[in-house]
């Protein structure tokens, strides 16, 4: 999705809200929150979310549990 293209429909119609105020977060601590950019295709509805600063993926992996892949 971050390249224009849905990879569920293959259309070029995709949005982001980068950048508006009310974008969602998730919450890593009492005092921190990461947020979100949202892609959006507005051919099939399809949605995808992405961590905003790179930086802060560091911090989700100190503190959450790594999810192992099934073989």
């Amino acid at each position: 999705m971050k390249n224009g293209i849905c990879p569920r429909c293959g259309e070029a119609e995709v949005y982001v809200d980068r950048g508006r105020d009310s974008r969602p977060g998730i919450i890593i601590s009492f005092w921190e929150t990461v947020l979100l950019v949202r892609y959006v295709c507005t051919s099939c509805g399809y949605v995808e979310s992405y961590v905003d600063d790179e930086a802060k993926l560091e911090v989700i992996r100190e503190k959450w549990s790594r999810v192992n892949p099934v073989p």
